[in-house]
């Protein structure tokens, strides 16, 4: 059985533009250059000075106010209003038979139990549930029901509880959800059915080994999903209209007020303490819901009594957790609006992010030089450094991130950092020429510089080039090999790379680098086409905001 609604996507009035020119020839002071360039180092093999418009004015233009709100969207706002009501009810030793029949009378909600797909995955009605809420949602209980297998779906006025296996897999609905105000704020559709299959529940989509799938026609778009991912397309859709600083995407005001209680100090004193003792102790000391997972405590052999010994005086919550749990074989997790102790080995769900970074870029370019040094910069999160997070652009200053919590964390801190960094920088006039001849040196695979070497002058400036017919023209080129490499260790004979040394205006190697940027990675709008792509990358460090903190810079190649 399937369901059919539609939803239309309104947004704000769009954020105004800020349309910005810089002064020729502008740049970093030199102590700002030389924090930039140690962060960024890494991004980038060579870099030169952007080059600026005569009509810029000399003082640095008004840096965009990023909103420290919105910091999530409920899940709230897409359930029906009798599963989002708070109820304060004990189930600690009741049966899910018993819940189904406490919601037909004490909520008044139509409860069906699938009882062959409930057998089929190993479940019966008289298992019990084991778990309590106090002024929360109603949703939460139903969402913890995933510790039993159980999963559910509301249609009709009816909720229906049965296996996760059906919810997840079998259970679809085509939900279209319309894009007029997004396409008229910039988006683009392609784009966005682009971002929903690599940032919302990746594994989900048909492109990716699931059943899900997308249809873009005209200004709608047309999701099959199970209605958890529609959820999650609600809100990634409503995150791209209106978000701040850092905006996880449904992700309960409750999570995010356990996530901050982590960061509160306590003091713990535990000499052969028994864990449950502990867990009292610390739900005493910070007000936090904090429990114990029983079956993933059983599956590891782990007693409620287990002797617990640290201590520790003012430190925080989420120092305490991270000491204490490897000590016990445990790992913990925010889920559901609980703080729970539980199998180290249990997967954390990524989580979507946006992220508002108009300060940080303006356009294309910049976005682009700043997602090559976020990825370069976070130890091997992302899929382009041998991790599973990715990064992407709805458009220049809407940067989006599918990534773990404690990796989104480490993103907004660098962010923070740059945005440090570009505070603390200094607008000044600089007294280089305006258009520079300069020698650069890029370093590039073999076959790429070999053919850049034969074709470069005829596919920039060609008018600016030595020939027998431009003798006095400007620009050069010469080829030269260069050390191989394997992974940063040098190697002979494996993944060759050659230099081309060229020497031209400043702003013709701009060119060139744009050039070498679209050969590797093609034009924006024909990345659709390869699904195995996922933020491309390329950058450096260039001037600051009205400055351009991150821009594209020359010669660099993986």
């Amino acid at each position: 059985m399937s369901s059919f609604r539609i939803l239309c996507l309104g947004t704000s009035s769009p954020c105004a533009v800020h349309k910005v020119s810089l002064t020729l020839g502008l740049r970093w002071a030199p102590g700002a250059w030389l924090l930039l360039f140690s962060l960024l180092l890494s991004t980038t093999s060579l870099g030169f000075a952007q080059e600026t418009r005569p009509d810029k004015p000399t003082e640095s233009p008004a840096v965009p106010d990023i909103p420290d709100h919105p910091r999530s969207i409920d899940p709230i706002e897409f359930l029906p209003p009798k599963l989002t009501q708070k109820v304060s009810v004990d189930f600690r030793s009741s049966s899910l038979a018993e819940l189904a029949d406490w919601l037909r009378t004490n909520v008044e909600i139509t409860v069906l139990l699938q009882h062959v797909e409930l057998e089929d995955a190993g479940i019966s009605p008289n298992d019990l549930v084991s778990d309590q809420l106090t002024d929360q949602p109603l949703y939460f209980l139903l969402d913890r029901l995933r510790l039993l297998g159980v999963g559910w779906y509301y249609e009709g006025e009816i909720l229906y509880l049965t296996s996760r296996q059906v919810v997840e897999e079998q259970r679809q609905v085509t939900v279209p959800y319309l894009l007029v105000d997004l396409l008229d704020n910039g988006h683009k559709g392609d784009k966005i059915v682009e971002l929903i299959q690599s940032l919302v529940k990746p594994g989900s989509w048909e492109e990716n080994g699931g059943v899900g799938r997308i249809n873009l026609i005209g200004d709608v778009i047309f999701v099959l999903n199970n209605e958890e991912v529609q959820r999650q397309v609600q809100g990634f859709l409503k995150g791209i209209s209106s978000h701040g600083r850092q905006t996880l995407v449904c992700v309960s005001e409750t999570e995010l007020a356990v996530r901050d209680k982590l960061a509160a100090n306590v003091s713990v004193d535990y000499r052969d303490t028994p864990l449950e003792e502990v867990v009292k102790d610390l739900v005493a000391q910070t007000k936090v819901d904090l429990r114990l997972d029983q079956p993933a405590l059983r599956n590891l052999r782990i007693r409620e009594r287990q002797p617990v010994t640290l201590q520790l005086r003012q430190q925080s919550m989420k120092t305490v957790l991270d000491y204490l749990m490897p000590q016990l074989g445990l790992g913990w997790r925010v889920r559901d609006g609980v703080l729970w102790l539980t199998s180290p080995d249990e997967d954390v769900a990524a989580l979507t992010a946006f992220y508002d970074v108009r300060d940080l870029c303006r356009d294309q370019d910049e976005s682009l030089a700043l997602s090559v040094a976020i990825q370069s910069q976070t130890q091997g999160i992302f899929e382009d450094e041998g991790g599973e997070a990715v990064l992407d652009f709805a458009k220049p200053g809407t940067m989006i991130v599918w990534a773990r919590p404690a990796e989104q964390a480490i993103v907004f801190d660098l962010l923070q950092k740059y945005r440090i960094a570009l505070r603390q920088s200094k607008w000044r006039q600089s007294a280089e020429p305006i258009d520079e001849i300069k020698t650069l040196y890029y370093r590039l695979h073999t076959n790429m510089a070999k053919a850049l070497a034969m074709d470069l002058p005829n596919m920039v400036a060609p008018e600016s080039w030595q020939s027998a017919e431009r003798p006095d023209a400007i620009g050069t080129l010469s080829l030269f090999e260069s050390v191989p490499e394997v992974g940063g260790v040098i190697a002979e004979g494996v993944n060759e790379r050659m230099v081309l040394i060229i020497r031209q205006k400043q702003s013709i190697h701009r060119e060139i680098a744009q050039t070498i940027k679209r050969l590797e990675l093609g034009d924006p709008e024909t990345r659709l086409l390869d699904n195995n792509t996922g933020a491309a990358g390329m950058g450096g460090m260039g001037g600051g905001f009205g400055g351009g903190m991150f821009s594209l810079q020359g010669g660099r190649s993986k």
